[in-house]
């Protein structure tokens, strides 16, 4: 009976720390940050909005990617993303296809336009979107093409609880979550601390009862 009882008082006092520490660190354990140990999955909004001083033929580019759950130690790093879709409208003027949706691998560097396949290249993104070649939009899609290789690279801002806002060389807002079933590493240390506890307080309880014998 007495075993039950220490039993219950071990476990009263885990879960007791575990709720003290999550409410005492609650803020900085923010949700997307991918802060901790678990399973995580990724997903990745960007929204371009080129500078129209340049005289731009798009009006804006929305990029979306996700990537599959997968084991980390440390969640809060960028992920590799192997496919990132895409969605655009042009300025007005453009009566042949305003608005589009391609889907890019980037494992293979190709663009799938509706299940054409081409290269993926500024030339190509040209032809498929249907803009005229000039330095705006030549810088439009280079910008666009630096994103996807810093997304197939793992080198994106990592994940957060909020959105990163750029201004140069053209105005951007990116969204980088990381979700999933995790443990932070305070609840870890607490749960490191609670077994250290039980290991010491049964040594010594072990240790007295053998001088008192």
């Amino acid at each position: 009976m007495k075993t039950v009882f220490d039993i219950g008082i071990w476990l009263a006092v885990l879960v007791g720390g575990i709720l003290t520490v999550d409410f005492v660190f609650r803020r900085t354990c923010q949700g997307g940050t991918g802060n901790g140990a678990g399973i995580f999955n990724y997903a990745f909004n960007c929204d371009i909005l080129p500078d129209i001083e340049e005289d731009p033929s798009i009006s804006y580019v929305v990029l979306q990617g996700q990537a599959p759950g997968r084991f980390k130690f440390y969640g809060g790093v960028s992920p590799i993303y192997d496919t990132i879709s895409m969605k655009w409208s042009l300025n007005t003027g453009y009566v042949g296809r305003p608005e589009g949706h391609i889907l890019f691998n980037l494992a293979s560097d190709t663009i799938d336009d509706e299940g054409r396949i081409v290269p993926l290249d500024s030339d190509h993104l040209l032809e498929v979107i249907g803009i005229p070649d000039r330095p705006a939009n030549r810088a439009t899609l280079k910008y666009l093409l630096d994103i996807l290789r810093d997304c197939h690279t793992g080198h994106l801002p990592k994940p957060s609880h909020f959105s990163y806002k750029l201004k140069e060389p053209m105005s951007v807002i990116i969204r980088h979550v990381a979700l999933g079933y995790r443990v932070d590493y305070f609840t870890l240390t607490w749960g490191g601390i609670w077994l250290l506890a039980i290991s010491v307080f049964y040594t010594i309880k072990r240790i007295t009862s053998h001088r008192t014998e």
